[in-house]
């Protein structure tokens, strides 16, 4: 089980069980919770959600801890947008950042969630 994430990247894994389907056919958060991740595959999920943070603050743009999710589906062309809660123009610079981090997908193997590629 990974050691305690913060909201942001809670976010950003319940996001990715949920928007994933298991062999059956099924969200993965039927079968799944966060505490199923391996240590070193939540790791990258608070390398990539860190980054894309201090992204943002490094240009001014405040986040919320629920952005993760919206994060996690931005990056993987789900069409979901962070125009919700920001200006325009911080929506635009948000979509495209987490569009550099590029698609990845999420499996279950033996009981353990990973990330791939």
């Amino acid at each position: 089980m990974p050691k305690r994430v913060d909201r942001f990247t809670a976010s950003y894994l319940e996001a990715a069980l949920f928007s994933t389907e298991s062999e059956s056919g099924f969200p993965l958060d039927d079968e799944f919770s966060i505490s199923d991740f391996l240590q070193s595959e939540a790791n990258k999920a608070v390398y990539d959600c860190t980054k894309f943070r201090n992204m943002l603050l490094q240009r001014g743009i405040d986040f919320s801890d629920d952005e993760g999710a919206t994060f996690w589906y931005a990056r993987n062309g789900h069409g979901v947008t962070f125009m919700d809660s920001d200006t325009r123009a911080e929506a635009k610079t948000k979509q495209e950042l987490a569009k550099l981090f590029g698609e990845v997908n999420l499996y279950a193997y033996r009981g353990k969630l990973h990330f791939y590629p």
